[in-house]
């Protein structure tokens, strides 16, 4: 049999799991958030440290749990095979990336949130490297990263599109509350954006916008980029009563 998984939440994953096998999406979840199987991944593999067990994360593998296409020989493979062999994936995709990360600034757990930040706001690949140039400079500058997506996780919905008032959620992983990178990914993320996440474009920009259709927008000051979500948000108002019919 196979499984074909996206970047999601884990949750994601927990019901892809159980729809393509014989176990069910409470067993799943059973297995992915216990603390003593998660204590027993942590020996097997290094890129997995004592961060994933912070109490305030949603999910400890969250962001390790590599997005692709499996094939198992077994026609009901267990949870853990299952599980195992996409953290197996993620480790060496890091593996392969490993004189990038001793290069870099930050653990491999904050490059793994910065690289699901990255998969969840960009559509096109060339965008992923400039916005993690983004990023990137805004946590030079000490900026709060701002990012959207952080506030659907931080709210364990799926938003089509951020309300002002979603922005007051109090959790460590809302970027508009709290500075720097957040507690831990907020999806799993691919090759492309774990390798953008390690080699951001070198950018002026310190603003970015996502249209509709995918477009992204950059700039370099608050008073453009304030000109582009006023005359952009729209789309995505549209966007969401269009789905809704």
């Amino acid at each position: 049999m196979f499984l074909q998984f996206r970047s999601r939440w884990l949750p994601d994953v927990a019901k892809i799991i159980a729809r393509e096998t014989n176990h069910s999406e409470e067993e799943v979840m059973d297995l992915l958030t216990d603390r003593d199987y998660i204590e027993t991944l942590i020996n097997q593999y290094s890129m997995l440290t004592d961060d994933i067990l912070n109490e305030d994360i949603h999910y400890a593998l969250e962001g390790y749990l590599f997005p692709a296409r499996y094939d198992f020989m077994e026609k009901q493979p267990t949870i853990e095979t299952i599980v195992e062999e996409m953290l197996k994936r993620t480790q060496a995709v890091l593996t392969e990336f490993a004189s990038e990360i001793e290069d870099s600034e930050y653990s491999i757990h904050e490059i793994l949130t910065l690289a699901s930040i990255i998969e969840r706001e960009a559509q096109k690949s060339e965008d992923r490297y400039t916005i993690s140039g983004v990023l990137y400079n805004r946590l030079e500058k000490d900026m709060m990263l701002q990012v959207d997506p952080t506030v659907s996780y931080a709210l364990r919905e799926h938003r089509y599109m951020t309300s002002y008032a979603d922005l007051n959620v109090d959790s460590p992983y809302n970027t508009y509350r709290y500075r720097g990178i957040p507690i831990g990914p907020i999806a799993n993320p691919g090759k492309d954006s774990i390798r953008a996440a390690l080699n951001p474009e070198e950018t002026s920009a310190i603003y970015f916008y996502a249209r509709f259709g995918g477009e992204v927008i950059y700039n370099e000051t608050y008073e453009e980029h304030n000109r582009a979500v006023q005359q952009y948000r729209q789309e995505w108002v549209d966007g969401q009563s269009s789905d809704e019919e």
